[in-house]
């Protein structure tokens, strides 16, 4: 699952990603709201709930940044692999132009 998202466009991933944290936040915000909901008072209710939603609200947000900045590292590994693959295209590219020995052995070393 988490490759599938990884491969999805930036904004679309992200998307996806906030609201699935966002489910998951709800489901733990319910079973807890269940687990404890026989033991609060009544005066307690109303804070206690939105307590709950606060916590909820604040650690999905956490969650959906963290994966932000993994998204953000992801891409800006991708695009230093796709740079470092054009430089090295470029220079068995420029190699071929000259026809020396040198060249050959350099465009060897390329290829290896």
């Amino acid at each position: 699952m988490i490759k599938f998202v990884l491969a999805l466009p930036g904004l679309v991933g992200a998307g996806i990603t906030m609201v699935l944290t966002t489910v998951c936040g709800l489901l733990v915000y319910g079973l807890a709201h269940k687990f404890i909901s026989s033991f609060q008072s009544y005066e307690l209710k109303d804070s206690i709930t939105s307590l709950f939603r606060m916590v909820g609200i604040l650690v999905s947000l956490m969650l959906s940044l963290g994966f932000s900045e993994v998204m953000a590292e992801w891409t800006a590994i991708r695009n230093a692999i796709d740079r470092e693959a054009v430089a090295i295209s470029d220079v068995y590219q420029a190699m071929r132009l000259y026809d020396a020995e040198e060249a050959r052995q350099i465009q060897n070393v390329v290829i290896d």
